[in-house]
């Protein structure tokens, strides 16, 4: 397999098993697979805003906006880290 497919493939396999532990609420150990979804693949726009969206719910609000901002400047249209943000900023203003 070509080195960058690894990588690739590494990666998915991470935020998957994230994903699950995620589902059943295991917020700890989701976040350790996300990280290391990352780290095999920084350009994971679906790692990254799983990862935003459970720092947020554990109340990390700063670590949640630190990751939703570099997934947008990723990839900007049809990013659901734009909604994610515009509700962070429509709460602030409140």
């Amino acid at each position: 397999m070509e080195y960058a497919k690894k990588l690739v493939y590494l990666s998915n396999k991470w935020y998957n098993d994230g994903l699950k532990k995620a589902n059943i609420r295991d917020l700890s150990g989701a976040v350790i697979s996300l990280e290391k979804s990352l780290r095999y693949n920084r350009n994971n726009i679906a790692s990254r805003n799983l990862l935003a969206l459970i720092y947020y719910g554990r109340g990390e609000v700063a670590e949640a906006l630190v990751e939703w901002v570099i997934s947008k400047n990723m990839k900007s249209q049809g990013n659901i880290a734009n909604y994610y943000i515009k509700k962070l900023q429509e709460a602030t203003g409140e």
